[in-house]
């Protein structure tokens, strides 16, 4: 390996951040959550400003998501919150979407991009729970709009695949083959049932990971600078310096952890906010 030079390190990781997303980030994460099963996937979509939380610092990740929500999450996820609040500022092509309807514009922008479609009569039941069938049909719809190519497959292997409605089954199919829908532990995808805000931004997330776009740098983990202000990573033959926060979200085996948990060598993802490290995990 050549000789670790930081200016030029930092340089390298200040571009990979520009070639992300333009995703809107917030400086810090809008809530807190106590231990749950998503709670990496929770902070990583937190930082990301796909997911905000409640007025009380709340997450509620267990609540059932509506239309309007996950519109919402894939809008941001795509970047795309200029043209939403742009959308905001003009009447609803849906009939029963009111002028101050806070998702107004993520609903235009869903169904612009093809991903929201509606039902007839120019319907968007906005605030109607979505279904696990109908949220995998709008993922599919945002991987055709990236477009990804997705695999086919002839029909979902899931127990429980005759349940899943036929204008779902492709959907499934294709998202289950590429990773992103990996049903209950019971192995079953339970079709009819409503989709959580954690199932919701996990889904999103495994999304964005397809697209490559999931970390800001992902590499060997390297350690910490001997002031602990800086985090080491090798990726791509170089070893490169970001600087790290105060207190960063740290994740291994998808629980909290800390730092000094991190093993020399593992593979890790960051993401980085303003120029410094404010999440790390392990990854597989």
């Amino acid at each position: 390996m050549g000789k670790f030079r930081p200016a030029v390190a930092r340089l390298v990781v200040a571009a990979l951040a520009l070639m992300a997303l333009p995703l809107a980030i917030p400086s810090q994460k809008a809530y807190s959550a106590p231990a749950h099963w998503a709670e990496q996937v929770l902070s990583e979509a937190a930082y990301r400003g796909i997911v905000t939380g409640y007025p009380d610092g709340s997450i509620q990740p267990d609540r059932p998501v509506s239309r309007a929500e996950v519109c919402t999450m894939l809008v941001r996820m795509l970047g795309e919150q200029e043209a939403a609040d742009t959308a905001m500022r003009l009447f609803s092509s849906f009939v029963d979407v009111n002028v101050n309807y806070w998702a107004k514009g993520y609903l235009e922008v869903a169904r612009e991009k093809g991903i929201f479609l509606g039902d007839s009569g120019d319907l968007a039941a906005p605030d109607r729970s979505v279904t696990r069938a109908e949220a995998v049909t709008m993922l599919d719809r945002c991987a055709t709009s990236l477009g990804l190519t997705l695999a086919d497959a002839i029909k979902p292997a899931f127990p429980d695949s005759s349940q899943i409605p036929a204008w779902a089954s492709s959907s499934v199919a294709r998202l289950s083959s590429a990773g992103v829908v990996l049903g209950d532990p019971d192995g079953r995808f339970y079709p009819s049932r409503g989709l959580t805000r954690a199932e919701a931004a996990t889904l999103t997330l495994r999304l964005l990971a397809l697209m490559g776009r999931r970390w800001d740098l992902a590499g060997a983990y390297g350690g910490l600078s001997p002031a602990r202000t800086e985090i080491y990573v090798d990726c791509q033959g170089q070893r490169l310096s970001v600087p790290v926060a105060a207190s960063p979200d740290v994740f291994t085996s998808g629980s909290r952890s800390d730092l000094a948990s991190l093993v020399l060598g593992s593979r890790v993802g960051v993401i980085i906010v303003s120029g410094s490290v404010r999440l790390v995990a392990e990854i597989t």
